[in-house]
């Protein structure tokens, strides 16, 4: 039989702007900081603890360029670790700078926030950032300026 101990290991010296989760300008800026200079496309999620306060940002699939792909399962196991409440995606668009989703980001907003009510953590939001822009999934809104 064999004994596993798993932990989760906070990464020193870099910080962030604080978020208000529910302001998605708010969290596109902390996306965009964590993000900066990255050339391929990342998906990162922000866990919110149940006072609704962002306890951390993580890396969780890094593609290619124009594309990356990400299993629900892969997605939570981080939030499980970390006793998320809830979550916000984000993810970039490096080779465009074009914010704007694409069918596949929307397909998989739907897929994590389907695994999420199965889970009980919600998934806030789902932010895309270009070149000084964003968008966010949950309001549906145009690509607006983040700064």
């Amino acid at each position: 039989m064999n004994s596993f101990k798993l932990m989760m290991v906070k990464e020193p010296g870099v910080t962030y702007p604080e978020v208000e989760t529910s302001n998605s300008a708010s969290a596109a800026r902390c996306i965009a900081k964590y993000l900066q200079g990255f050339d391929r496309e990342c998906l990162v999620e922000i866990l919110v603890d149940t006072q609704n306060v962002v306890i951390g940002i993580s890396t969780i699939a890094i593609g290619p360029l124009d594309s990356v792909l990400c299993h629900p399962r892969e997605f939570f196991k981080i939030a499980i670790l970390g006793n998320a409440k809830s979550v916000i995606v984000g993810h970039n668009h490096p080779s465009s700078g074009n914010p704007n989703p694409s069918v596949s980001d929307r397909e998989l907003f739907e897929k994590l926030k389907n695994a999420g009510d199965l889970l009980g953590i919600d998934v806030l939001d789902s932010i895309i950032v270009g070149e000084g822009k964003y968008y966010s999934l949950c309001t549906g809104g145009k690509s607006l300026n983040y700064e």
